[in-house]
């Protein structure tokens, strides 16, 4: 219930959970990269010239490229019997940190009381001591008190801390090969976040929803991610990077709709997390967050912070939606943008 009451601060719309099985795959909100165009190379720019911006698609050398592999149809079909089991345990998010969340509820939140708590979980305490001394947030003297870190942060920030720490924390928390995967993820869905919420006021959206939309739409992978290391624990064989990306694929978004609900998370953010790869239609109030985020993705994706995809970026469909060209306004707002997504990737 804290998480719940926290985000409905943030978020309004009257959607309605949709828990019935995912239908079958459908051509989606435009992510794959189009054709490829090159960026010319060095020696071919003059002294004077600018090298080209991370927009820019590079040439990928072959041999660094993700090899295609092979699903195993039989694990295939056992994740997915799993997956479809409406009783699947799905993550949580950690006991401390849903009860910080309850307490940043209040304005007048009594910080000494609230660190006492987040002492119980030394994992949150040192990443929230690291975070606070950071450059995106230190100031002139180091912070060693929780409390005080708390104060620094102030209840935004702090709250949204405390959300991507706990999603972090079931990301990575497997072990194997789900491990390097949860990683993967974390880092995606952070930078998405991070870019998502520095953009978010040039297209008249609210910085806290977007960053949680960037964050918190890809959390049905968490649940993926769970069924594989349960599965690997049990005496199954690790999955191949081929089957996670089919299941993934297929089923991300449907789990994602069901661990919101779990988590109590309200309205708008389920049916984001449920049909973020689809085309938005005309009138969908939504439409603006939805190709917000897909630019995000992709440029995520450019940046390394996913393996790399050498988009024709500023003619997707989505950054065309949403109004961008190449000119200086468009190119300024995509360097701070990715400069933003540095600077607080260091910060987690």
């Amino acid at each position: 219930m804290g998480l719940l009451s926290f985000l409905r601060r943030w978020t309004t719309s009257s959607s309605q959970l949709d828990l019935s099985p995912p239908p079958a795959p459908e051509v989606t909100l435009e992510r794959a990269a189009p054709a490829m165009t090159v960026a010319p190379a060095m020696d071919e720019l003059s002294d004077s010239a600018e090298p080209p911006g991370w927009w820019v698609p590079r040439v990928c050398d072959p041999a660094a490229a993700r090899p295609a592999g092979t699903v195993d149809q039989t694990l295939y079909s056992r994740l997915v019997a799993v997956l479809d089991n409406p009783n699947i345990e799905l993550p949580r998010l950690p006991q401390v940190t849903q009860q910080l969340l309850a307490r940043m509820q209040s304005e007048d939140v009594d910080y000494k009381k609230a660190a006492e708590l987040a002492r119980q979980d030394p994992v949150l305490t040192a990443n929230l001591l690291r975070l606070v001394n950071s450059v995106a947030y230190r100031g002139v003297a180091e912070v060693t008190q929780i409390d005080r870190a708390f104060a620094r942060l102030g209840r935004r920030a702090l709250c949204s801390f405390l959300i991507a720490d706990g999603v972090k924390g079931i990301a990575i928390k497997v072990g194997g090969k789900q491990k390097s995967l949860g990683e993967e993820l974390w880092r995606r869905s952070l930078a998405s976040a991070v870019m998502m919420g520095f953009a978010a006021q040039r297209f008249g959206l609210s910085e806290d929803q977007s960053f949680l939309v960037g964050l918190l739409h890809d959390i049905g992978s968490l649940a993926i991610l769970k069924v594989l290391y349960d599965h690997r624990v049990s005496g199954g064989a690790e999955t191949s990077r081929a089957t996670f990306d089919r299941v993934n694929r297929e089923w991300h978004e449907h789990l994602g709709m069901r661990l919101a609900d779990a988590w109590g998370l309200p309205d708008p953010l389920p049916e984001l997390i449920g049909s973020h790869h689809r085309e938005p239609r005309d009138d969908d109030p939504l439409k603006t967050t939805r190709y917000l985020l897909a630019m995000c993705d992709a440029a995520g994706e450019m940046l390394g912070y996913a393996a790399y995809v050498g988009h024709d970026f500023l003619n997707l469909a989505c950054v065309k939606k949403l109004g961008l060209r190449d000119e200086p306004s468009t190119r300024t707002l995509l360097l701070e943008m990715a400069q933003a997504a540095e600077t607080r990737m260091a910060a987690f």
